[in-house]
């Protein structure tokens, strides 16, 4: 209603000034501007306060807002000198018009758009749930498999290593590095849990005086730990390592070749490893080409050769094998230097007698194959084969002036006692072996053939000592340009090619 009453006061004001403009023409009188717009003022201001009519509808308030906003149409136009303002630039108040509903009508004429065709989808397996496998219980060991864990583990058992005491050497002593290129491993003590001391297989043999020595047994009376450690000590840098390997018995293959890996992962550079494979009591000298074989993928590249294969007369209770049954070439060893060289290994053998012509074709059959071979049975043919064949070597361990002092049944005190003074046999060593090496330089080696057979007590602290200090003092005898390569640097190259 105040609005009502604003618009009407405006529109007042607005007609009084119409009238003006219209009366201004240059020939009408002259108004009275300020009587004219106080009658307009007060004409306003009676309707003002004239009674409230009744609240105008939303049509006539739209109706009022565009008659005060429309300018009235004149014939003659405002002159350009007139002071007013046109109606049309008063402020007036604004009304936002109300929004009507606008019913737009569907054309039925207008197809309505077609579906689109989605896609069959394609027969794509759901991918499969993961089978998630139940947790399944590890089955408890059975006595023989906790039987053989022991025996392994008793192989490997701590020992203390004292710190190696420095040696006095003599002038002429040679003072290099030494590979020692014979060197029998043990085997592994294969006693049932809660027996007796006797009750292993090869105890027994050793105990009812088939071996009439204190053989060393691995995991009883003699540790991988100790021969370490004793090597250190006495001044051997390495070995080539003679390890049995037997399958005869239940479950024994796996613990063998355990306790090789193991020894390998613990002295990378003490011991070379080769493999010695017994069989059938050994009424042959080693296993067939296809055991071999099967022994080596367990473990590939674990060796580097394999030996010592002895063909020599091997006298036993109720048989044993003799050397003409058993020449270089038989056709059965042929047969496992076929996998030898598959594998990369080279032979490491101990002819009999009379096998000089056999292993020369041995020598010629397989030229690019290494053969090691020692024994007393070669020695007079070792210069001729050399000169003939590049693929042979010589390991020398029958030093000692041909006393033998480490030969199977030997005790520790006459090993002692032959070389309490060993000046006079190193000059039969001399005479019998300086020609030779000086003439082969690349050729010859140093051993001791130790171990295994030769007794417990060869793996002695003092007696590897000895052996050490004798070896030192006739390699020092030799050419100085030929001692190294006697003492390691032939072992240590053909294991580079």
């Amino acid at each position: 209603m105040h609005i009502a009453k604003q618009v009407l006061v405006i529109a007042g004001i607005a007609l009084t000034l119409s009238a003006v403009g219209c009366a201004g023409g240059s020939d009408a009188p002259a108004l009275d501007t300020d009587a004219t717009i106080e009658a307009g003022v007060r004409g306003t201001a009676e309707a003002a306060a004239a009674p409230e009519a009744p609240e105008e509808t939303s049509e006539k308030q739209d109706l009022i807002v565009q008659a005060t906003s429309t300018p009235q149409s004149s014939s003659t136009p405002y002159p350009t000198d007139t002071p007013f303002p046109s109606p049309t630039s008063l402020p007036g108040p604004t009304r936002t018009p109300k929004p009507t509903a606008t019913n737009t009508p569907i054309s039925l004429t207008t197809p309505l758009p077609e579906p689109t065709d989605t896609p069959a989808p394609t027969n794509t397996p759901l991918p499969k749930p993961t089978d998630t496998p139940a947790p399944t219980s590890t089955p408890a060991p059975s006595p023989l498999e906790m039987m053989w864990n022991l025996r392994v583990e008793e192989a490997f058992t701590p020992s203390e290593c004292p710190p190696a005491t420095e040696r006095e050497l003599g002038d002429s002593d040679y003072k290099g590095p030494l590979i020692d290129t014979h060197f029998h491993m043990s085997h592994l003590w294969d006693a049932p849990l809660g027996s007796d001391e006797d009750g292993g297989g090869y105890e027994r043999e050793v105990l009812r005086g088939d071996f009439p020595m204190d053989s060393p047994v691995l995991g009883k009376n003699i540790t991988m730990t100790e021969i370490a450690c004793r090597l250190e000590r006495e001044g051997t840098d390495s070995v080539y390592a003679f390890f049995f390997v037997e399958s005869e018995r239940p479950g024994q293959l796996r613990p063998y070749l355990e306790v090789i890996k193991r020894t390998m992962e613990l002295y990378p550079t003490r011991f070379v490893p080769f493999i010695q494979p017994l069989c059938c009591n050994e009424t042959v000298p080693t296993v067939d080409a296809n055991t071999l074989s099967d022994y080596l993928e367990i473990y590939p590249g674990l060796f580097q050769g394999i030996g010592e294969i002895v063909l020599y007369d091997q006298p036993r209770e109720g048989g044993g094998r003799k050397a003409e049954d058993w020449p270089p070439d038989a056709p059965f060893l042929l047969d496992v230097y076929q996998v030898a060289q598959k594998h990369k290994l080279w032979v490491w053998m101990h002819p009999g007698e009379g096998h000089q012509d056999s292993l020369a074709r041995v020598l010629e059959q397989h030229p690019d194959m290494i053969f090691v071979v020692h024994g007393e049975e070669s020695e007079g043919d070792i210069g001729n084969l050399m000169e003939k064949y590049s693929n042979i070597y010589f390991s020398i361990n029958d030093l000692y002036g041909k006393e033998y002092p480490l030969r199977y049944g030997e005790s520790k005190s006459r090993f002692l006692a032959i070389l309490e003074d060993y000046e006079p046999l190193i000059e039969r060593d001399l005479a019998d072996w300086q020609e030779l090496i000086e003439t082969n330089p690349d050729r010859f080696m140093w051993a001791t053939d130790r171990g295994g057979r030769a007794g417990l007590w060869s793996y002695d602290a003092d007696v590897g000592q000895i052996l050490v200090d004798y070896a030192r003092s006739f390699i020092g005898r030799l050419d100085p340009a030929v001692q190294e390569r006697f003492a390691y640097q032939n072992a240590q190259r053909i294991l580079q090619d």
